[in-house]
């Protein structure tokens, strides 16, 4: 029996997908909870369908209820009712990919500056039905941390929800997959002879997806999502949702990010630098003039130009610091 028709007997289950900056070792991926609180977590070196892989564990502590506190208040009884929460991570070996299979709160197990927040859109633009856009989570580039959730039952095309694509990060989307679309995987071989079956994926720093239950099925499931990475084309009415990421506060590269806007804002290093209005006034009034101070400079123009911005930073006899 060869591994497509195991996989096909396997059983699926929906968990949570992640990619990982891969590693030699599987353990640099864990978080520090795990590395620093062994006791309460598990570590074993596994096989995952002949794929080395590691697996993470535990059950912390139980804590008291959340909602005993507003009980105690109200009756004066202390029901003192206690919680667990068990959680595990998968971190498989696939080639030149490491991936991550969550159950319960497992992401928490995962070193955050690991994670790949870029797969679960780049996984999305490539199969996604644009027309069946159920739901779009996007944060607004603004002064304001605005974040808007759109959901649309019947579904509709991806520009019906409004999107600000050079203004807009989006977050998170929940669709369908493009019924025409060569995917091979356990869930679909084993659904694709139901009557107008259509696979429903959520997509944000990973997928939430059904992957086979059994060793040899989920090792050919990580195969072809790496194959879909790497082969299928981006869809041109989903490629502008690539155009502006987030980097994590905590994602590795942020320190040489931060080096690199520095330069360019000093004239130096590669790239350009552009001035873009803050999403919040896109439909407000016109501006007709700026006013501010930068590093003591005053900033009075009716023509805002990045010269404005960098000749203040530049100035070396400027100290006063940015003011409003």
């Amino acid at each position: 029996m060869d591994l497509t028709e195991l996989a096909d007997l396997a059983h699926t289950r929906r968990v949570s997908l992640y990619r990982l900056r891969p590693s030699e070792d599987l353990t640099e991926m864990c978080s520090d909870r795990v590395i620093q609180d062994d006791h309460e977590f598990i570590t074993l070196r596994v096989f995952v369908g002949g794929l080395p892989a590691l697996l993470v564990a535990g059950l912390p502590e139980d804590d008291p209820a959340e909602w005993g506190a507003m009980v105690r208040s109200l009756t004066r009884v202390d029901i003192d009712f206690r919680t667990r929460t068990a959680s595990a991570a998968l971190i498989i070996r696939s080639g030149a990919e490491v991936y991550a299979v969550t159950f319960g709160q497992g992401w928490r197990l995962i070193r955050e500056s690991r994670i790949d927040r870029d797969f679960g859109l780049q996984f999305a633009v490539r199969v996604l039905d644009p027309d069946e856009i159920r739901q779009i989570t996007r944060w607004a580039l603004s002064a304001q941390a605005r974040v808007d959730r759109s959901s649309v039952p019947g579904g509709q095309g991806l520009w019906a929800f409004g999107l600000r694509e050079h203004a807009e990060l989006v977050r998170q989307l929940t669709g369908y997959v493009r019924a025409e679309l060569p995917v091979e995987l356990t869930h679909l071989r084993r659904m694709r002879n139901r009557a107008k079956f259509r696979l429903r994926l959520e997509f944000g720093d990973g997928v939430r997806m059904p992957l086979s239950s059994d060793g040899a099925g989920m090792a050919a499931d990580l195969a072809e999502i790496t194959r879909i990475l790497r082969d299928n084309t981006i869809d041109p009415r989903l490629q502008p949702l690539t155009w502006v990421r987030r980097i994590s506060s905590r994602d590795e590269r942020r320190a040489a990010l931060d080096r690199a806007v520095l330069d360019l804002l000093a004239g130096r290093g590669e790239g350009e630098v552009g001035i873009a209005y803050p999403a919040r006034y896109y439909e407000g009034p016109a501006v007709d003039h700026f006013r501010g101070r930068i590093n003591g400079t005053e900033i009075n123009t009716p023509d805002l130009t990045l010269a404005d911005l960098t000749r203040p930073l530049l100035d070396p006899l400027s100290t006063d610091g940015w003011t409003h």
